[in-house]
């Protein structure tokens, strides 16, 4: 029977859902008993002890089931890396079908001066943290940084820019609708990303390129893959603050600069990552995965039974 299994995040492959070991840093291996005997996760750290050693048992399982499916799609190569790394797939197993954005319903207007915009959960593998110890570090006078998102971190990070004196230049927005969000990319000067943990794409740069809008930040997991420095955006050194102030400034700084980013970042959106393409990939790829499995009989109709009874004179 064809199957094609469509994985868009890390959640079976990482009990912590991060990717990151204790202290912080990218992990590089498989799941497993490591987990545990390296200190990275500890059972009943999240629930009970008993229900976070039937999860882990659990997803041994999974992922031994996860290796009987013939094709995987992923969208990034970061995701297919690991997806190998956990022995599930081999390199031809497994195919990159990035995400997409379609193009801005209206056309993009001129961003607020020195406006700054973060989107995500308050959690710190997204990085906020770094990014509110990064701007003391501004050499650019004006700018304000707008926070649209919330999460267990929210009064944390908020005191944290109360202490650093900048309460009143970050606004916090908490969750927002759809269209408070596209209106938030439109007026923002540049989009940072500061997370921590390997993306597994970053759909918030999409959106930001969609908007003409350059982004600021860490290279992590499938970011890579659409960030590329100078081109639609600016890259800094992983987790550094001064750095990251450094990525932020001419964007501030130099209006133009931040604008011709922008529009590349839109055509490189519009050129790599458009709806028409996403279809067009998939497309191809399930036609490949049923041919090369099999495609089911043609269905033909049953004939209508035959009336035996006799015929009336």
């Amino acid at each position: 029977m064809p199957l094609a299994y469509l994985l868009h995040d890390v959640t079976p492959l990482c009990p912590r859902l991060t990717r990151l070991d204790r202290d912080g840093r990218a992990c590089h291996r498989a799941q497993g008993v490591g987990c545990v005997t390296g200190g990275c996760w500890r059972p009943g750290e999240q629930g009970r002890w008993a229900s976070d050693a039937h999860g882990l048992l659990m997803r041994t399982l999974q992922v031994r089931a996860m290796r009987s499916v013939p094709q995987w799609i992923v969208p990034s190569r970061y995701l297919a890396e690991l997806l190998q790394l956990h022995g599930v797939a081999d390199a031809g197993a497994v195919a990159v079908v990035p995400h997409f954005i379609g193009p801005a319903d209206a056309p993009v207007p001129p961003p607020v001066p020195g406006r700054l915009f973060f989107a995500g959960r308050l959690v710190p593998e997204k990085g906020l943290q770094v990014l509110i110890d990064a701007l003391p570090h501004l050499h650019a006078a004006h700018w304000h940084l707008h926070v649209a998102g919330d999460g267990p971190s929210r009064e944390a990070l908020q005191a944290q820019a109360h202490r650093l004196g900048l309460g009143e230049r970050v606004r916090w927005l908490g969750a927002l609708p759809p269209h408070a969000m596209a209106e938030q990319y439109g007026q923002a000067t540049a989009v940072v990303m500061p997370s921590l943990i390997p993306e597994s794409f970053g759909l918030v740069g999409l959106e930001a390129m969609r908007s003409a809008r350059p982004v600021a930040g860490f290279l992590s997991g499938g970011m890579a893959e659409w960030l590329r420095d100078g081109v639609n955006g600016v890259v800094a050194a992983w987790g550094d603050a001064r750095s990251l102030a450094g990525a932020i400034d001419p964007l501030l700084m130099q209006p133009s600069v931040a604008a011709a980013l922008g529009e590349r970042g839109r055509a490189l959106a519009l050129r790599e990552f458009s709806p028409a393409l996403h279809l067009q990939r998939l497309q191809r790829l399930l036609e490949r995965t049923i041919d090369a499995h099999g495609r089911p009989a043609d269905r033909v109709s049953p004939p209508r039974p035959t009336d035996t009874r006799a015929a009336r004179p």
